[in-house]
């Protein structure tokens, strides 16, 4: 019985991280990929721990910005994702504020072929009681 339950406990957590993970948009050409393999603490693994795997895919845009999308996991099998398309503030610098619903604005650091750096920056209201939470700073590897 335990083993049953069990089972069905995996398969609610997949149908409930699969239905918070936003949409990708609809990429121009193949993406660059990113991921990394991540060490997360979650209840009721063995030594309360868990291998995710956190990805993001990115293209240019014509006006010079980032068309993206995520998916990262926080304690617990939380996930954050998000798509959308983030404007140009530096060489290899970009911010996503979203569309005015998030707890937090987004900051893409892009090493094309390197890395991605993915970091949650709290909006000037501070409000972090939303469903969403601002994540903190990720790198991912690139992934040919």
């Amino acid at each position: 019985m335990p083993r049953k339950l069990s089972v069905f406990l995996i398969a609610a957590i997949c149908v409930i991280a699969h239905a918070e993970e936003a949409e990708q948009p609809a990429w121009r050409a193949k993406p660059q990929a990113y991921a990394t393999v991540n060490n997360i603490f979650a209840t009721r693994e063995p030594f309360n721990r868990a291998l995710v795997v956190d990805q993001a895919f990115v293209e240019p845009t014509p006006d010079k910005g980032l068309r993206f999308w995520f998916r990262i996991y926080g304690p617990n099998y939380r996930v954050y994702s998000e798509a959308g398309d983030a404007k140009k503030i530096a060489e290899g610098m970009y911010r996503y504020t979203g569309n005015g619903e998030t707890t937090c604005d987004l900051l893409l650091r892009l090493s094309p072929l390197r890395t991605l750096r993915i970091q949650g920056v709290p909006t000037p209201d501070g409000n972090q009681g939303g469903a969403r939470f601002c994540p903190t700073a990720i790198t991912l590897s690139f992934k040919p």
